[in-house]
């Protein structure tokens, strides 16, 4: 009878675990969510409990350019609310390893007692645990990608374009897709992942499948929604199922003109990303928050310069 009893659970666990799998896309929708709230309605109390709640259900992320695990933290500190103190701290740490470059000087780690050596003890052992194998993978295929573009073959290049479309679609069938927890940001792009693809989606024959893959990764949390809107509209810039009639995201530099924006911000809400105009003033913010962080890198190695003199 405990046998049974056993192996009724087991099922029943399998079955729930399966029907609660996690859609990213919901994630990036009440991030983006919680940043109107706080933009545009100055409700930042509203704000944190959006954010709370979504990272109850979800990892966070803390996306290059929308920084929200950095926002409720500091939110929460100004109204001296809990946000999970070193433990979330810890976590942004090992987020922003990658990015470790601009890091220093995010002053509240120090106000609850975390110095920078054990960041930089964090940031080393998350570079650690980078799965080399996969690294050197992408190394070879972001120089791969590049090679025949600056020596221009289209023959060849073609070729290796699609050696790196064989080489994901392997990852994504063999779970092991390679997301910057992973490789870091390998190849000396910002994220390989994102020109890789780029390129693949202008001339791949398998549009549609390759673009239902990513699709997928970005519900799993696997890529940003940007990533997967990029590979859909340079396609329709310059592959094979060309369109220049219009944009269906309008994430990719190009000529096309966006005769319905309503619409295309009704395509943008489905797969995560803000609407246009949201998605501007978030732009805006991100490139005043980089050029603070770049006078705050300056002024530490003006520092650091002095004192090793």
């Amino acid at each position: 009878m405990k046998r049974i009893f056993y192996l009724i659970l087991l099922v029943f666990l399998l079955i729930n675990c399966k029907s609660k799998e996690v859609n990213y896309i919901e994630y990036y929708s009440k991030i983006n969510e919680a940043d109107s709230v706080f933009r545009y309605e100055k409700d930042t109390l509203k704000a944190i409990k959006i954010y709370k709640n979504v990272f109850k259900e979800f990892e966070p992320r803390n996306q290059y350019g929308k920084r929200e695990l950095e926002h409720y933290i500091d939110f929460c500190d100004k109204f001296k609310m809990n946000f999970g103190g070193k433990k979330t701290l810890r976590k942004l740490i090992n987020l922003e390893a990658p990015n470790r470059e601009y890091f220093y000087g995010y002053g509240i780690l120090k106000k609850y007692g975390i110095d920078s050596l054990e960041v930089v003890r964090r940031f080393d052992k998350w570079e650690k645990s980078l799965d080399k194998v996969l690294v050197d993978s992408f190394k070879v295929a972001f120089e791969r990608d590049q090679y025949y573009r600056k020596n221009f073959d289209e023959k060849l290049l073609l070729l290796n374009d699609r050696k790196n479309e064989d080489l994901i679609l392997k990852l994504i069938k063999s779970n092991n897709f390679p997301t910057i927890d992973k490789i870091g940001y390998a190849g000396g792009s910002d994220y390989p992942i994102k020109i890789i693809t780029l390129h693949i989606g202008s001339s791949t024959k398998r549009f549609e499948y390759f673009k239902e893959e990513l699709y997928k990764c970005v519900k799993k949390g696997y890529i940003r929604p940007i990533v997967y809107a990029e590979f859909v509209d340079r396609e329709s810039v310059f592959g094979v199922r060309r369109d220049t009639t219009n944009s269906i995201y309008a994430a990719y530099r190009s000529p096309h003109a966006i005769k319905d924006s309503a619409q295309v911000n009704r395509n943008r809400r489905k797969i995560g990303l803000p609407s246009l105009y949201h998605n501007r003033d978030m732009i805006k913010e991100f490139e005043r928050y980089l050029d603070v962080m770049y006078e705050k890198k300056m002024k530490l190695k003006s520092k650091n310069n002095q004192i090793n003199k």
